[in-house]
């Protein structure tokens, strides 16, 4: 019977150690397909099915695309005839953990009219 507490608490203590060896890894991304051409699309979190937080993450980040194209069609809609839009977006991941993920965003557009438009945006998750 002891044998069988020792084990068990063995057995514990090895699940343990490699939840707290996942938890200090690098974050895991995949790319995902550009939104269009000089647009890339955020990366996604690879991550199990039961994790709650990357599940929110990737969310956020379907969220953040769907608003890009959202303004890409806005873009084209505003833009005369035969006028050439330009609308451009880089996204750098500038820290994959262990337990944080952050994204520089910088991008410009000109959409007609008087003056172009261009902007950064940090993401930290």
């Amino acid at each position: 019977m002891r044998s069988a507490a020792i084990l068990a608490a063995i057995a514990g203590l090895l699940v343990f150690g490699a939840q707290a060896q996942a938890a200090d890894s690098p974050v895991q991304l995949k790319p995902s397909p550009p939104i269009a051409d000089s647009v890339p699309a955020f990366p996604r979190l690879v991550a199990a099915a039961d994790d709650p937080a990357a599940q929110r993450i990737n969310k956020a980040l379907d969220k953040l695309d769907a608003l890009t194209r959202q303004a890409i069609e806005d873009c084209r809609s505003n833009v005369d005839d035969g006028a050439d839009f330009d609308f451009e977006r880089t996204v750098t991941v500038t820290m994959r953990g262990p337990r944080y993920l952050s994204f520089y965003v910088g991008g410009s557009q000109d959409c007609g009219g008087a003056h172009p438009d261009a902007g950064t945006s940090a993401f930290v998750y």
